[in-house]
């Protein structure tokens, strides 16, 4: 698959969806990972295939918001979140922070639309 290309704050990063058969691979339970040094975003390309396992009913949901998760990474890489010592390790790794904000985005686009904040 060709990739698509996100502006992250004037700084073009390209996503790709591995796929086993085209040679990529991730560490178990590993849906995503960014890299800052190549402005790269990888995504498990699988997400969106059911195992039969699943618990998950829409397997997009999850997709989408592992892009938003891997997107945010980028955003904080680039904002320069990489060097913060103000906790244990950095923004721009922190996993909590992370998620919270690609759980919320939705919504907060929305809030901001609604009130005409953009």
């Amino acid at each position: 698959m060709n990739p698509i290309e996100v502006n992250v704050l004037g700084q073009t990063y390209k996503v790709y969806e591995l796929a086993p058969e085209d040679g990529g691979t991730m560490e178990d339970g590993v849906l995503g990972t960014t890299d800052w040094t190549t402005h790269e975003i990888m995504l498990r390309g699988s997400i969106k295939e059911p195992t039969g396992n699943d618990s998950l009913a829409n397997l997009d949901v999850l997709y989408r918001e592992t892009l938003r998760h891997e997107i945010t990474h980028a955003f904080l890489f680039e904002s320069g979140m990489t060097g913060s010592d103000t906790f244990e390790g950095d923004f721009a790794h922190n996993e909590l922070m992370v998620d919270w904000f690609a759980m919320q985005a939705p919504k907060m686009l929305k809030a901001f639309e609604e009130a005409d904040a953009l």
